[in-house]
């Protein structure tokens, strides 16, 4: 089952933390402490109901006063046919779509990250993009000039549980979403950015990792104190409709990712994490 808990759980187990891109500080060095964005809040949604054969959705609301700045989705299942579809800010709330294929109910949570509305904020949405059956296709949203992607991810125009989100993450001034189709109609899919100018604006990358055959694994990217996670994704090379993004929340210090893959070959992915400070 994939949870929030990657590292602690990961470290009790005795794998080793340099494997998912984690440095572990030196516990004689002084602790630098968190500076995060004025505002800074992490809210979670509970448990939501995901049946099987679903396309759930879950929506989480910043407090009065401050605006999404990232988010993200995780289906707590341990099957590889139950995944995250679409996760996007919408007003002052972040949306998550989990689709189950998996042929057992299960649960998943919506997360965002709030903060005071930062200088130039926005939030920008690609065209529509079509996603023909059987294709894994690739959406753009571009900030503006002078604005960096604070967050972002993508929109799902589908109900079949077999399209599913496959990346999702920062490239210069864009947030890119890949979706796949796996489904028997052609589908459709945005991207959306969220914008604007924080202090501190770092882009993070973990170690890629590979995911098994027919398994599921997730890694992390961390942010270094005084700067904490805004916003983060799951970036992966593969071009097959069966590698799928299963979660990627925030957890602490730390994006977390997890991805899926329902394939007879290994395949590999990148943790993602962007920074800021006050």
């Amino acid at each position: 089952m994939r949870s929030a808990r990657l590292i602690p759980t990961l470290a009790a187990a005795g794998v080793c933390l340099a494997t998912l891109g984690v440095t572990v500080a030196d516990a004689s060095a002084p602790a630098a402490k968190p500076k995060p964005p004025a505002g800074y809040r992490v809210v979670v949604s509970p448990q939501l109901p995901s049946p099987n054969a679903s396309d759930s959705r879950g929506i989480v609301r910043c407090p009065t006063g401050t605006v999404p700045l990232g988010g993200g989705v995780i289906a707590q299942s341990p099957s590889i046919l139950a995944n995250v579809s679409s996760s996007f800010p919408s007003g002052r709330t972040w949306v998550g779509d989990v689709k189950n294929g998996s042929g057992a109910a299960t649960t998943f949570q919506v997360e965002v990250i709030c903060a005071k509305r930062p200088k130039g904020y926005a939030v920008v949405r690609s065209p529509n993009t079509v996603n023909r059956s059987g294709s894994q296709t690739r959406a753009v949203a571009t900030c503006p000039v002078g604005t960096k992607p604070l967050g972002g991810g993508g929109t799902s125009i589908d109900f079949n549980v077999f399209v599913d989100m496959h990346s999702t993450g920062p490239h210069g001034r864009t947030w890119v979403v890949k979706e796949n189709n796996a489904g028997p109609n052609n589908s459709g899919l945005n991207a959306v950015a969220v914008c604007g100018k924080v202090n501190g604006y770092r882009v993070v990358k973990g170690l890629p990792f590979t995911i098994p055959a027919a398994g599921q694994k997730g890694a992390s990217a961390v942010c270094k104190a005084p700067a904490v996670p805004i916003s983060g994704g799951v970036l992966s090379p593969s071009t097959s409709v069966a590698v799928n993004v299963g979660g990627s929340i925030p957890s602490g210090d730390r994006w977390d990712s997890f991805v899926t893959n329902n394939t007879g070959f290994p395949a590999t992915a990148t943790p993602v994490a962007v920074c800021a400070t006050r």
